[in-house]
Protein backbone atom coordinates (compact mmCIF):
# COMPACT_ATOMS: atom_id res chain seq x y z
CA UNK A 1 0.00 0.00 0.00
CA UNK A 2 1.32 3.41 -0.95
CA UNK A 3 0.40 6.89 0.24
CA UNK A 4 -0.98 7.74 -3.19
CA UNK A 5 -3.37 4.80 -2.81
CA UNK A 6 -4.66 6.27 0.45
CA UNK A 7 -5.03 9.72 -1.13
CA UNK A 8 -6.90 8.29 -4.08
CA UNK A 9 -9.11 6.16 -1.85
CA UNK A 10 -10.05 9.15 0.32
CA UNK A 11 -10.80 11.26 -2.74
CA UNK A 12 -13.23 8.61 -4.01
CA UNK A 13 -14.67 8.07 -0.52
CA UNK A 14 -15.32 11.80 -0.09
CA UNK A 15 -16.77 12.45 -3.55
CA UNK A 16 -18.29 9.00 -4.21
CA UNK A 17 -17.31 9.62 -7.82
CA UNK A 18 -14.30 8.22 -9.67
CA UNK A 19 -14.47 11.08 -12.19
CA UNK A 20 -14.50 13.84 -9.54
CA UNK A 21 -11.85 12.05 -7.47
CA UNK A 22 -9.58 11.69 -10.50
CA UNK A 23 -9.79 15.44 -11.09
CA UNK A 24 -9.10 16.10 -7.40
CA UNK A 25 -5.93 13.99 -7.29
CA UNK A 26 -4.94 15.05 -10.81
CA UNK A 27 -4.78 11.63 -12.49
CA UNK A 28 -6.81 10.02 -15.23
CA UNK A 29 -9.93 8.14 -14.23
CA UNK A 30 -8.44 4.85 -15.46
CA UNK A 31 -5.27 5.40 -13.41
CA UNK A 32 -7.38 6.15 -10.35
CA UNK A 33 -9.42 2.97 -10.89
CA UNK A 34 -6.18 0.94 -11.13
CA UNK A 35 -4.89 2.50 -7.87
CA UNK A 36 -8.11 1.58 -6.07
CA UNK A 37 -7.96 -1.96 -7.47
CA UNK A 38 -4.32 -2.27 -6.33
CA UNK A 39 -5.28 -1.04 -2.87
CA UNK A 40 -8.18 -3.48 -2.65
CA UNK A 41 -5.87 -6.32 -3.72
CA UNK A 42 -3.24 -5.31 -1.17
CA UNK A 43 -5.86 -5.18 1.60
CA UNK A 44 -7.71 -8.24 0.41
CA UNK A 45 -11.11 -6.49 0.69
CA UNK A 46 -13.51 -4.60 -1.52
CA UNK A 47 -13.70 -0.95 -0.47
CA UNK A 48 -16.44 0.24 -2.83
CA UNK A 49 -19.67 -1.13 -4.28
CA UNK A 50 -19.66 0.04 -7.86
CA UNK A 51 -22.79 0.19 -9.97
CA UNK A 52 -23.68 2.11 -13.08
CA UNK A 53 -25.58 4.66 -11.02
CA UNK A 54 -23.52 5.10 -7.85
CA UNK A 55 -20.35 4.40 -5.94
CA UNK A 56 -20.80 3.48 -2.28
CA UNK A 57 -18.40 2.53 0.47
CA UNK A 58 -18.56 -1.04 1.73
CA UNK A 59 -18.33 -1.76 5.46
CA UNK A 60 -14.60 -2.34 4.94
CA UNK A 61 -14.35 0.98 3.10
CA UNK A 62 -16.13 2.85 5.90
CA UNK A 63 -13.76 1.27 8.44
CA UNK A 64 -10.74 2.18 6.31
CA UNK A 65 -11.60 5.90 5.95
CA UNK A 66 -10.42 7.09 9.41
CA UNK A 67 -7.36 4.84 9.28
CA UNK A 68 -6.34 6.15 5.85
CA UNK A 69 -6.71 9.70 7.17
CA UNK A 70 -4.50 8.83 10.16
CA UNK A 71 -1.87 7.33 7.83
CA UNK A 72 -1.79 10.49 5.70
CA UNK A 73 -1.77 12.77 8.75
CA UNK A 74 1.14 10.79 10.22
CA UNK A 75 3.01 10.94 6.91
CA UNK A 76 2.52 14.73 6.86
CA UNK A 77 3.79 15.00 10.46
CA UNK A 78 6.81 12.86 9.58
CA UNK A 79 7.58 15.08 6.59
CA UNK A 80 7.32 18.26 8.67
CA UNK A 81 9.52 16.74 11.40
CA UNK A 82 12.20 15.84 8.87
CA UNK A 83 12.06 19.33 7.36
CA UNK A 84 12.28 20.98 10.80
CA UNK A 85 15.27 18.80 11.66
CA UNK A 86 16.97 19.69 8.37
CA UNK A 87 16.50 23.39 9.18
CA UNK A 88 17.94 22.86 12.69
CA UNK A 89 14.60 23.48 14.39
CA UNK A 90 14.69 20.30 16.47
CA UNK A 91 17.24 18.66 18.68
CA UNK A 92 19.33 20.24 21.37
CA UNK A 93 21.44 23.38 21.77
CA UNK A 94 23.94 23.43 24.60
CA UNK A 95 25.11 26.87 25.69
CA UNK A 96 27.98 27.76 27.97
CA UNK A 97 28.06 31.15 29.65
CA UNK A 98 30.09 33.09 32.16
CA UNK A 99 28.07 34.05 35.24
CA UNK A 100 27.51 37.75 34.47
CA UNK A 101 26.25 36.97 30.94
CA UNK A 102 23.01 35.61 32.42
CA UNK A 103 22.15 39.22 33.34
CA UNK A 104 22.99 40.57 29.89
CA UNK A 105 22.34 39.36 26.36
CA UNK A 106 21.92 35.63 27.08
CA UNK A 107 18.29 35.64 28.29
CA UNK A 108 17.16 37.85 25.41
CA UNK A 109 18.98 35.75 22.81
CA UNK A 110 17.76 32.45 24.27
CA UNK A 111 14.16 33.73 24.41
CA UNK A 112 14.35 34.84 20.75
CA UNK A 113 15.86 31.50 19.74
CA UNK A 114 13.15 29.54 21.57
CA UNK A 115 10.48 31.58 19.78
CA UNK A 116 12.03 30.68 16.42
CA UNK A 117 12.78 27.02 17.24
CA UNK A 118 10.40 25.85 19.98
CA UNK A 119 11.24 22.18 19.39
CA UNK A 120 14.92 22.65 20.21
CA UNK A 121 15.83 21.84 23.79
CA UNK A 122 18.13 24.55 25.17
CA UNK A 123 20.59 23.58 27.90
CA UNK A 124 22.52 26.27 29.77
CA UNK A 125 25.79 25.62 31.61
CA UNK A 126 27.66 28.23 33.63
CA UNK A 127 31.38 27.89 32.98
CA UNK A 128 34.50 30.00 32.89
CA UNK A 129 35.82 31.32 29.58
CA UNK A 130 38.69 28.81 29.30
CA UNK A 131 36.35 25.91 30.05
CA UNK A 132 34.07 27.16 27.26
CA UNK A 133 36.96 27.20 24.81
CA UNK A 134 37.72 23.58 25.63
CA UNK A 135 34.03 22.58 25.52
CA UNK A 136 33.59 24.25 22.13
CA UNK A 137 36.60 22.43 20.72
CA UNK A 138 35.48 19.02 21.98
CA UNK A 139 31.81 19.56 21.10
CA UNK A 140 30.46 19.53 24.66
CA UNK A 141 28.75 22.88 24.04
CA UNK A 142 27.49 24.36 20.79
CA UNK A 143 27.91 28.04 21.61
CA UNK A 144 29.50 30.01 24.42
CA UNK A 145 29.02 33.42 25.95
CA UNK A 146 32.36 34.41 27.38
CA UNK A 147 34.00 37.49 28.80
CA UNK A 148 36.92 37.55 26.38
CA UNK A 149 37.41 36.78 22.71
CA UNK A 150 38.69 33.26 22.09
CA UNK A 151 42.39 33.01 21.46
CA UNK A 152 41.97 29.90 19.28
CA UNK A 153 41.90 30.27 15.49
CA UNK A 154 39.39 27.38 15.24
CA UNK A 155 36.80 29.44 17.13
CA UNK A 156 34.87 32.40 15.77
CA UNK A 157 33.57 35.18 17.99
CA UNK A 158 31.04 37.92 17.64
CA UNK A 159 30.20 40.70 20.10
CA UNK A 160 26.57 40.36 21.21
CA UNK A 161 26.63 42.76 24.13
CA UNK A 162 28.84 44.61 26.55
CA UNK A 163 28.65 44.68 30.30
CA UNK A 164 29.11 47.79 32.34
CA UNK A 165 31.69 47.30 35.04
CA UNK A 166 31.64 49.52 38.05
CA UNK A 167 33.58 49.67 41.24
CA UNK A 168 31.69 50.02 44.51
CA UNK A 169 33.45 51.37 47.59
CA UNK A 170 32.33 52.26 51.07
CA UNK A 171 31.00 55.82 51.28
CA UNK A 172 33.88 56.86 53.58
CA UNK A 173 36.63 55.44 51.31
CA UNK A 174 39.29 58.04 50.44
CA UNK A 175 39.05 57.24 46.72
Amino acid sequence: MELRHCRSFLAVAETLSFRAAAEQVNVSQSALSRQIQQLEEALGVQLFDRSRRAVELTAAGRAFVPEARRVLDQADRAQRAAQRAARGETGQLTIGFVGPAIYGAVPTLVRAFRAEAPDVEVRLHEMRTEAQRTALRDGTIDVGFAGLEPDAPALRSEIVGQDEVMMVLPADHPR
